[in-house]
């Protein structure tokens, strides 16, 4: 039962487990975690000017929240700035309570702290 040849179809890309998810003692195939490398790094900072590719943030929240077409980018984008502008971690997650991204996830029936942990996460930290 424990022999190479059986768990060889969980390291070739079919992956076992309840509900197709992948064992956490599978590797993740070369392509795939290199996009998961990039999709967990925090927002990228421009080398000439310092500003925030928050854009680039926007893709990785819809996802990691499973958030649906209908809520549109440019609102989560809004989101993400009015938070990002914020100097503090309190007054962060006072803003991110109330912005337009909060009150569809609430709407939602989400789980906010868990949402917005999630949101923050991706973020970079506080300037002061």
């Amino acid at each position: 039962m424990n022999g190479p040849d059986d768990s060889g179809a969980r390291f070739r890309g079919a992956f076992s487990g309840r509900h197709g998810v992948r064992p956490a003692s599978a590797p993740l195939p070369s392509m795939a975690s290199t996009r998961l490398a990039d999709a967990t790094k925090p927002a990228a900072c421009n080398d000439n000017t310092g500003l925030l590719h928050l854009a680039e943030v926007v893709p990785v929240v819809r996802q990691r929240l499973g958030i649906a077409n209908d809520f549109p980018d440019e609102l989560i984008l809004a989101s993400l700035k009015v938070i990002a502008e914020e100097t503090t971690d309190r007054d962060r997650w006072r803003v991110a309570f109330s912005c337009k991204l909060a009150l569809w996830l609430s709407s939602q029936g989400r789980e906010l702290g868990r949402a917005l942990t999630t949101v923050l996460s991706l973020l970079p930290p506080p300037r002061n």
